[in-house]
């Protein structure tokens, strides 16, 4: 049932994008002015950061993950790569993939009210747009991007290694989010999130490990590209501190990305934020325990291959004293 809710999703967004196609020939992309981009691991709380910055005003999204619409392009698919990872470079980049990747999200831009870029008449259309994007597959992906959008704004989003990798064991086990269903070489059930480098060691691998890795390898890199951007285009919070203390967060992210806070985002603030549309369980601080055990056996250093987890989370606290140069207070991250 899982697989046919997901195909038909993606059937309908591909039946409406050729739809648009055959009545929009000729278009003119808009300018991405400093597009924000949102990178995670998966799981890590990026679908409620999303969808509260989405409802900013003269903010543009396509309204979802852009998995299909960045891999339909031959170039970007990990079958390209003999399915290596979902790791794109700045190497990746050429006029025309670019130029293909930019017209794809133009035709599913949306603002805050849903109405499409492309279905307002040529002379409302702006010709130039805040775009906000999260596929967490971006985690692997940030010299491309930024190769693709020179002055791209990238927003780091951190979560406790214990929280985020029992919620991907949950997604793994709930079969929601599968990324590859007839993965080459994997032989057991369909590759879930991004595909990682290494991903063939994890054959005879336990959901717990492989979700584990997933997590480290994201975190890494983000932190090995975004350490070599200037910090003018960078951006830290964790998923903790957002639950936390939501008007401070969206406030100060505010202030970095340029956005504008209107009533309606105020609207955000009278309260708790709302539960994200991917959410697969309610929010509880102890959710985690439910998977303690297997958790515990991958947090050991020796299952786990390259980086251990205990020094992903001390780059993080690195990242933090070297991208802000002063004491700062931010929520502890836990070894």
């Amino acid at each position: 049932m899982t697989h046919k809710l997901i195909n038909r999703h993606l059937i309908e967004r591909i039946k409406k994008r050729a739809e648009l196609k055959s009545k929009h020939k000729d278009f003119t992309v808009p300018d991405f002015e400093k597009p924000i981009f949102i990178v995670s691991a998966p799981r890590a709380g990026s679908t409620l950061l999303f969808e509260t910055l989405s409802c900013f005003p003269g903010v543009w999204t396509t309204g979802d993950e852009n998995h299909e619409l960045i891999e339909r392009i031959p170039k970007l698919h990990p079958r390209s790569r003999n399915y290596d990872s979902n790791v794109l470079t700045k190497h990746d980049c050429d006029a025309g993939t670019a130029k293909k990747l930019l017209e794809g999200f133009t035709f599913d831009l949306q603002d805050r009210n849903r109405q499409r870029y492309i279905d307002l008449p040529e002379d409302k259309r702006p010709s130039t747009i805040r775009f906000i994007e999260k596929t967490p597959k971006n985690s692997l992906r940030i010299p491309f991007l930024k190769a693709v959008f020179p002055d791209a704004l990238f927003i780091f989003l951190y979560r406790d290694p214990k929280e985020n990798i029992a919620s991907l064991i949950e997604g793994w086990k709930s079969g929601r989010f599968v990324a590859y269903w007839n993965l080459p070489g994997w032989e057991r059930e369909p590759w879930s999130f991004l595909l990682i480098p290494g991903w063939p060691s994890l054959k005879e691998a336990a959901i717990a490990e492989i979700a584990a890795n997933q997590w480290k390898t994201a975190n890494k890199y983000i932190i090995d590209k975004l350490n070599k951007l200037p910090i003018s285009w960078q951006h830290f919070l964790t998923y903790q501190g957002l639950i936390d203390n939501p008007e401070k967060i969206i406030k100060t992210i505010s202030n970095f990305a340029d956005l504008k806070i209107d009533k309606q985002v105020e609207k955000l603030f009278s309260g708790s934020l709302p539960v994200s549309s991917k959410t697969l369980t309610p929010p509880a601080p102890d959710k985690w325990k439910k998977y303690e055990n297997e958790i515990e056996r991958v947090l050991d250093e020796s299952l786990l291959t390259a980086m251990p987890i205990s020094e992903v989370t001390t780059k993080v606290s690195d990242y933090c004293a070297g991208m802000f140069q002063e004491e700062r207070d931010f929520p502890e991250i836990v070894q």
